[in-house]
């Protein structure tokens, strides 16, 4: 075991992530409970055992810990939805993102979105007039919200054409701090550049608390917020909760974090959740990954439910 035995207010951050980094059976436990509790892989190697102890040194410090083994002990002590596991999970996921992210895909949509409505609307059934969207990777909001906004544009046409539709949009990630960040819908001038003065003029307001942003923070329109429900789900359990499928599943990004027989059930649950027709979307680097007879490609990165 790491020889921690200090007081920790005499331990530097840096002393300390060294005499942690020591403890590799400590690493490789934290990394086999984060599997278990969201599918995510962390193979045992140098640069994942650095990531580990450089994110989680700030937690042992709040929670006056210098042991990972310790650390370890607590988390085994909680179920999966406690604070101190969902503060494990949240340091040791990433949440990269961007509104309009990898673009080629809301074009394809923009492009696509039309027929798929005409289609469905000549169906029968109380859903033939439902489109129902899921961003199964939400982070903090920029990619859920970026869909949101072409599927509104593209429905309030319909509109105009006499079309009714009905809007049933879920964001959901298993990290929960993220989630509440999302469901805030405030984002920084930063966060917004490369949006079109359109697109911020229709759908965003000034920041109601700009402290919480910063200057130039905007928000998202609250008509436009109370659209979305958020929800905090775990993909590797299965099955999921739905009890009608999905027209559009945006799952990106994220498969890459799981080994390649999770991968496989998640694209099978997918398989499950979205309907015939329906399309599904994965990150650009994660084409590689479909290998379901459910789907057919359409694009890069992009297929439809067969069936």
């Amino acid at each position: 075991m790491s020889r921690i035995a200090r007081d920790l207010g005499t331990v530097t951050g840096n002393e300390l992530i060294r005499e942690l980094l020591e403890d590799e059976a400590g690493i490789d436990g934290l990394c086999q409970h984060l599997y278990f509790l969201t599918g995510i892989s962390l193979p045992p190697i140098a640069k994942n055992r650095h990531l580990v102890v450089s994110r989680l040194s700030s937690v042992l410090r709040k929670q006056r810990l210098t042991s990972l083994r310790a650390y370890l002990k607590m988390l085994k002590m909680r179920p999966p939805e406690d604070p101190l596991s969902s503060e494990f999970i949240s340091a040791l996921t990433t949440n990269t993102t961007q509104f309009f992210r990898e673009p080629a895909h809301f074009d394809f949509l923009s492009g696509v979105l039309p027929d798929y409505l005409a289609a469905k609307s000549g169906g029968y059934g109380p859903d033939a007039q439902e489109l129902r969207v899921w961003c199964a990777a939400a982070s903090t909001g920029q990619e859920p919200f970026s869909m949101l906004i072409l599927v509104q544009n593209e429905l309030q046409r319909q509109a105009a054409l006499r079309r009714a539709w009905r809007l049933k949009f879920l964001a959901s990630d298993i990290d929960e701090a993220v989630l509440e960040r999302a469901s805030r819908g405030i984002y920084s001038a930063h966060e917004t550049q490369g949006l079109s003065d359109d697109v911020r003029e229709r759908f965003f307001l000034p920041a109601i608390d700009p402290v919480t942003g910063g200057e130039g923070a905007v928000r998202i329109h609250p008509e436009l917020l109370s659209k979305i429900a958020f929800a905090r789900i775990n993909l590797v359990s299965m099955p999921y909760p739905f009890q009608h499928p999905f027209d559009i599943v945006f799952l990106r990004n994220v498969l890459i974090y799981f080994d390649p027989n999770t991968v496989a059930r998640i694209i099978e649950q997918m398989a499950h959740v979205i309907r015939p027709g329906g399309l599904l979307f994965l990150g650009h680097s994660e084409s590689g990954c479909m290998k379901s007879p459910h789907f057919k490609p359409l694009a890069h990165a992009v297929y439809q439910r067969v069936g």
